[in-house]
C-alpha cells in the first residue's frame, strides 16, 4: 500500500504565494523563452540574458518592484517576507554574492587550463598518458 502525503503544507505556500505576489501565466514567459533558446541551440550567455531582460521588464509591471529591487535581488538575493515561514524559506536565497565562490573557482580553473594549453604542458601530459594506452580499456584504466 502506498503511503499517503500531507498536503495541507501545500495549500499554506501555495495561498501564502497568492496573497504576496501576482501569478499569472503571461510570467512564465521569461523561463519559456530560455527553455526555447536551449531547444534552438542558442549560446547560453544570450538566452540566459534574454529571460533575465523580460523578467526584469515584467517585474516592475506585475510585481510593483523597481529596477532597484531587481539588481539588488540579482546581486545579493532576494528575502521574503511574506510571513509565513515556509513561504520565506522557500523563496529566500542568495545572489551572485552567494556563488562567488563557485564562480571564482570556475574562473581560475579555466585560466589554468588556459595557460596549461598555451605552454604545452596540457599536450605534453595528454601525450604521456595516451602513450600509454594501448585499448579502450587501457583508456578506462
Amino acid at each position: 500500500k502506498g503511503a499517503s502525503a500531507d498536503l495541507s503544507n501545500v495549500d499554506v505556500i501555495a495561498n501564502g504565494l497568492k496573497e504576496s505576489f501576482t501569478i499569472s501565466p503571461i510570467l512564465l514567459l521569461a523561463p519559456l523563452v530560455v527553455i526555447i533558446s536551449i531547444a534552438k541551440k542558442l549560446p547560453a550567455v544570450p538566452g540566459i540574458s534574454l529571460g533575465i531582460i523580460i523578467a526584469a521588464i515584467m517585474g516592475p509591471i506585475y510585481q510593483g518592484v523597481n529596477f532597484g529591487d531587481i539588481l539588488s535581488a540579482g546581486l545579493n538575493g532576494y528575502v521574503s517576507n511574506t510571513g509565513l515561514e515556509a513561504v520565506d524559506k522557500l523563496l529566500t536565497t542568495g545572489g551572485l554574492n552567494n556563488m562567488m565562490s563557485s564562480i571564482s573557482l570556475t574562473i581560475i580553473a579555466m585560466m589554468f587550463g588556459g595557460i596549461a594549453e598555451e605552454t604545452g604542458i596540457l599536450e605534453a601530459i595528454v601525450k604521456k598518458f595516451l602513450h600509454r594506452v594501448q585499448s579502450v580499456v587501457g583508456l578506462v584504466i
